[in-house]
């Protein structure tokens, strides 16, 4: 049921209902703003004194025991140089520490154990790829100096032209997968990856990415040689398998 109301700024009666009955006082939002106009209110608060400049402050009842700065300025040349046991208590630092450590350690962290499957890794290199190339137009996978004078001596001797980097014309794009393999010979039917150490852990042993991604690779052109190239000093390279 609607009951009539007059409202306290323009005098204009208005239809309320509910619990708008017995708290609404204004027609509109317009009469309620400037019926606001030029009156001061009263806050519910206290004041407090700047832990670092000293200056008196107003703050709200309800924050009196966590403001304890002015402004954002003094709460930044306050901490600046202090650790958190001096800013925070070292009891209660203590409890932090504790609670941050208790609860992303081992099974607890939510990452603990898990690993992103291959057709995901996929999916995210591709559109990182795609983000990359809308953004910015163009895009080149870094390259080795050394790889590139390989594959152009390689070329040179077996009179044929593959894609790689530099002298190649580019390294060639496999967009079903986001790769750029080193050197691509669609001719020769050729997959070659030229690898320096970074390639390898500290056993002497591919990594695992390098591993996968071959065999991805080798599974998409089931009929081209893959070869990898291992970084060595006199002779510009050596020919390995996996």
């Amino acid at each position: 049921m609607a009951f009539k109301k007059k409202c306290l700024h323009c005098g204009k009666e208005y239809s309320a209902w509910g619990h708008d009955v017995a708290k609404r006082k204004f027609c509109s939002k317009a009469c309620y703003g400037e019926d606001r106009v030029g009156k001061k209110f009263k806050k519910s608060g206290i004041i407090k004194k700047c832990l670092h400049c000293g200056s008196d402050f107003y703050v709200e009842y309800g924050k009196k025991d966590k403001v304890r700065f002015c402004r954002p300025e003094c709460w930044d040349n306050f901490k600046t140089g202090k650790s958190y046991e001096e800013l925070y208590g070292e009891e209660k630092a203590k409890k932090a520490i504790k609670k941050k450590s208790v609860s992303m350690s081992g099974e607890k962290h939510p990452l603990f154990n898990k690993h992103h499957r291959t057709e995901s890794l996929k999916k995210m290199r591709i559109a990182t790829i795609k983000r990359i190339k809308k953004n910015y137009g163009i895009l080149w996978p870094n390259y080795s100096k050394e790889a590139c004078e390989f594959f152009k001596s390689f070329d040179e001797k077996h009179k044929t032209k593959g894609n790689y980097a530099v002298y190649g014309g580019g390294e060639y794009y496999i967009e079903e997968l986001g790769y750029w393999p080193d050197y691509f010979n669609p001719e020769l039917k050729l997959i070659m990856e030229y690898d320096d150490r970074k390639h390898f852990d500290k056993n002497g042993n591919l990594k695992p990415r390098d591993v996968r991604r071959q065999a991805e690779i080798q599974a998409l052109y089931p009929d081209f040689e893959f070869q990898r190239i291992k970084e060595n000093e006199g002779n510009g390279g050596a020919v390995y398998g996996v």
